[in-house]
């Protein structure tokens, strides 16, 4: 007894599409098929109209309690998830005379920023459930700097900053507003709210704000504003000199719609996947030439220099295509191909919002176009729905039915499959957000309701979370850096998340990437004899990367093994091991060293000396040399993904590659011949895990830059 798949789909599920074997495998068992057989044909012959109470299924003498628990348990929160209530209700403290929230925004502290319905601001502490649990912010807009300058960011557009902060722009409340051409920041750490220097061009109400990737130009810091008010009319915030500036030519796509979906790819160009508020009917009754596009008309925009750029049209509009307004998009990065896909679901159409489609991002064209628009397993039609990415790389769709215990859903993008969650209380679509916590649940709210709910997903009843014990407050792409748990063992994937920001189901920031890992933990020094005895001698310590040995004396003491190994920072160190057990740290040698052999000889730098692997921030390696005195030179690049180098007295180096992709900077399993960890294999296949959230600070140029 199977749980039950839907057929593949050869436009998303290129593994699957000519291999039925492999689908029976992902597909998980719940009960043998025997004593399946057995249950159905006892149900048939006794109970011809079906078990009306578990006891009679007890009744069958091959159907025992450990069969039971097993159904119990596939038909309970581990399969399912649960949703809950937080105990305290969202108060009204703003000027509106409407209740609830209609925007969400997942600080780096931990707390949640709300911008109310009744058009301010307020913070919110899912870990406490007392009424200490909201907070004001200081300097509300409406009030900054002024009653009569300042204004309601409601209905505005949001997205991080490179510190953590919060840019609002816009806004103005339930419609347009003169006044909402200003931005706001909102501090986490001082719970401040400041005016931007500068002001729009435009005054904007429900705006698109998409992070643009760091250092595009130079040391930039920017955040693209798209729309607003019916046009394009694109602006770049720039974080340095806090003002904004008009993007002066390619600017020609018109977003009849507002709050466009928009999502940063990896090489810096912004992707539209016609989600959006409002309708698309205007522009599907003219032709797309008279408008120079049209909402339903997929594209992406790239710049071409500071301040100008091109849309280039992909994925030709059809009448037949589903309408995506009130529909929401999320983007898909994978450690295996397709590496980036987009995800569409929902919509305003009835006729067509039992939907979604994928197109696959990774390297866009004019030949680029969606796959099939493929009808939800539950048959539910969807607007105003929500979908929020999960630390174990699947899709959480809930909302958009507007009825009370509405059914949820899981995606599963790997295997393209569908599974039924929890029912939904209460009824969430027109203002509703949902994010990803930190605890790894997802909160809801919304409008003119003042609750909170929040769904445990499945992986929350399958053991103990992980405990982090420690992890770098930031991290620079293309930099390898550690995360301390005393779980080390049981940690089977590691994952950035970088938090949310959502109102009106548009939210640009939400990115999952999974990232490869080794497990570092205590090193023990060992020996290993031609028989195939491995004998472990004494434990070193932590993070060692690289050994190798030197005979006779050459500075430090005869006969001594030499290592690498790297701190929190990445930062590598030379020392020494003797066979007494004795770890010596000589000297540091810098950043992002792989592998350390020795070579009495003379190759052509001098005698006795280290040779070295060290990779820079795109995964490129360069050989060297490392003397006994200190002296690190490099000497010249080798190439990509080099792991491992040794020495043949034919005075030939040697090394080994891995001719596998890289991810964020970081190196694939060193190949380490004398030291063994008890939980480090060659080759361990990825893993998966609970969530790793870190500072929106800290892991925003991940998530910008991409793999």
């Amino acid at each position: 007894m199977f749980e039950k798949l839907p057929p593949p789909n050869p436009e998303m599920d290129h593994a699957h599409e000519d291999n039925r074997e492999r689908r029976v495998v992902d597909r998980r068992r719940i009960l043998d098929p025997d004593i399946a057989k057995e249950i159905i044909e006892f149900r048939d012959r006794e109970f011809p109209l079906g078990f009306r109470h578990v006891k009679e299924l007890l009744e069958l003498e091959a159907f025992t309690r450990e069969h039971l628990e097993t159904l119990q348990q596939a038909f309970s929160n581990s399969f399912y998830g649960s949703w809950s209530v937080f105990p305290q209700t969202i108060p009204h403290r703003g000027p509106g005379g409407l209740d609830g929230v209609v925007h969400a925004a997942m600080l780096h502290t931990g707390k949640v920023l709300f911008i109310t319905a009744d058009e301010t601001t307020l913070l919110w502490n899912p870990e406490d459930t007392t009424p200490a649990t909201f907070e004001d912010p200081l300097n509300q807009p409406h009030l900054t700097p002024d009653a009569t300058l300042g204004y309601s960011v409601l209905c505005g557009g949001h997205a991080f900053l490179s510190d953590g902060q919060l840019l609002v722009v816009g806004g103005g409340g339930y419609g347009p507003h003169a006044k909402a051409i200003a931005g706001y920041k909102f501090n986490p750490t001082s719970k401040r709210w400041t005016r931007t220097a500068g002001s729009m061009v435009h005054n904007r109400w429900y705006p698109t704000v998409l992070t643009l990737g760091d250092h595009r130009i130079g040391d930039s810091h920017e955040v693209l504003v798209v729309c607003g008010h019916g046009a394009g009319d694109m602006e770049i915030y720039d974080e340095a000199t806090d003002s904004f500036r008009e993007v002066t030519s390619g600017d020609t796509k018109p977003f009849p719609n507002l709050y466009p979906g928009l999502h940063l790819l990896p090489n810096n160009s912004i992707f539209y996947s016609r989600t959006g508020w409002g309708s698309a009917e205007r522009e599907r009754l003219i032709p797309l030439q008279a408008t120079g596009g049209s909402d339903d008309q997929s594209a992406y925009f790239v710049f071409t220099g500071p301040d100008t750029g091109a849309w280039y049209t992909i994925a030709p509009f059809m009448p037949s295509m589903p309408d995506r307004t009130k529909g929401m998009s999320v983007m898909l990065h994978s450690s295996t191909a397709p590496y980036l896909k987009i995800m569409v679901l929902g919509g305003s159409d009835h006729s067509n919002n039992n939907s979604y489609e994928i197109i696959d991002a990774t390297s866009l064209s004019p030949t680029s176009n969606w796959g099939a628009a493929t009808p939800f397993p539950d048959g539910e039609h969807r607007s105003l729905g929500s979908a929020v990415l999960l630390p174990d790389g699947t899709v959480f769709v809930c909302g958009g039915i507007e009825t009370i215990n509405s059914p949820c859903a899981l995606f599963n993008p790997r295997t393209n499959a569908w599974s039924a969650m929890a029912a939904l209380p209460s009824v969430r679509d027109y203002h509703s957000v949902a994010l990803l916590l930190p605890s790894g649940q997802v909160a809801m709210a919304g409008w003119k309701n003042i609750s909170i709910e929040i769904f445990d997903p499945p992986y929350l009843y399958r053991g103990a979370r992980p405990v982090i014990s420690s992890a770098p407050s930031s991290v620079q792409r293309g930099q390898r850096f550690d995360v301390g748990s005393p779980d080390a063992a049981m940690i089977t994937s590691v994952v950035l998340a970088r938090p949310m920001a959502v109102t009106h189901q548009t939210d640009t920031e939400q990115k999952i990437l999974e990232l490869p890992f080794v497990r570092t933990g205590f090193s023990t020094f060992g020996t290993i004899d031609t028989n195939g005895a491995v004998t472990d001698r004494f434990g070193v310590g932590n993070n060692f990367d690289a050994l190798t040995f030197a005979p006779g004396n050459h500075g430090f003491g005869p006969n001594l093994f030499y290592f690498l190994r790297h701190d929190s920072n990445g930062f590598s160190t030379f020392g020494t091991i003797d066979t007494s057990g004795a770890v010596t740290d000589r000297f540091g040698v810098g950043n992002n060293f792989d592998a350390l052999a020795f070579a009495a000889a003379d190759l052509g730098y001098g005698p006795n000396l280290f040779y070295f692997l060290r990779h820079d921030s795109n995964g490129f390696s360069t050989f060297g040399t490392i003397s006994t005195n200190g002296a690190i030179t490099d000497r010249f690049g080798v190439g990509n993904n080099f792991d491992a180098l040794t020495f043949a007295r034919q005075q030939r180096p040697f090394n080994l590659r891995d001719d596998q992709p890289q991810w964020c900077g970081h190196r694939p399993l060193r190949r380490r011949q004398q030291l063994r960890r008890p939980d480090l294999r060659p080759r361990q296949p990825r893993l998966r895990a609970q969530p790793l959230l870190l500072p929106a600070a800290g892991c925003d140029r991940v998530g910008r830059d991409g793999p």
